[in-house]
């Protein structure tokens, strides 16, 4: 598959699709309850496997959608930014967070016929009081820039126990997502 995946569309709860320079489009949709992931292109289909950390995390998330705006090579193969917005779950069952979110980056990369989930880094928490900064509210969509390889995101939180607002990138080291300071960036 060409390195050069373009996102074409945004989606919600793990409907996902990725445009190929070709005009293939990558879909991750849901097939009943579990995310399936399709190859299209010129009127054929071809399945693809969605793998079980990938589909666990599309399947539980009430919002996701692609990061990258330009697509990168992770170990040889296509890869992109995806981020999952999913309801706070506390072992408090007083209703601690109830109405908070989670939010991850997840690396997610295509690999001949499966899409698989590299890694992933919490940006965002109700449960461990990390806030994104935005003019707009808490949306992920609104306080995350996209970034080039292999910078991945950058952003602003407020954190305990100061809230002080301090700017973020994740980039990719050894393999993993990491989140460091700006100031930190070579």
């Amino acid at each position: 598959m060409s390195a050069l995946l373009l996102a074409c569309a945004q989606a919600h709860a793990a409907d996902l699709a990725f445009c190929l320079p070709d005009g293939a489009q990558i879909k991750i949709e849901p097939r009943g309850k579990s995310p399936a992931g399709a190859l299209e292109y010129r009127h054929r289909k071809q399945d693809l496997q969605i793998e079980p950390g990938l589909r666990k995390e599309l399947s539980k998330a009430d919002e996701a959608f692609v990061l990258s705006r330009w697509p990168f090579t992770f170990e040889a193969a296509p890869a992109f930014a995806v981020v999952t917005r999913t309801a706070s779950r506390s072992q408090n069952t007083e209703g601690y967070c109830g109405a908070g979110h989670e939010d991850h980056i997840l690396l997610v990369s295509i690999d001949k016929d499966v899409v698989r989930l590299r890694d992933k880094v919490l940006v965002q928490s109700c449960l461990e009081s990390i806030s994104l900064v935005s003019d707009r509210g808490d949306s992920p969509r609104e306080a995350l820039s996209s970034s080039i390889y292999p910078e991945v995101a950058r952003f602003q939180i407020s954190t305990p126990p100061d809230f002080e607002i301090s700017d973020k990138r994740v980039i990719i080291k050894n393999n993993k997502l990491v989140i460091e300071d700006v100031e930190q960036a070579p």
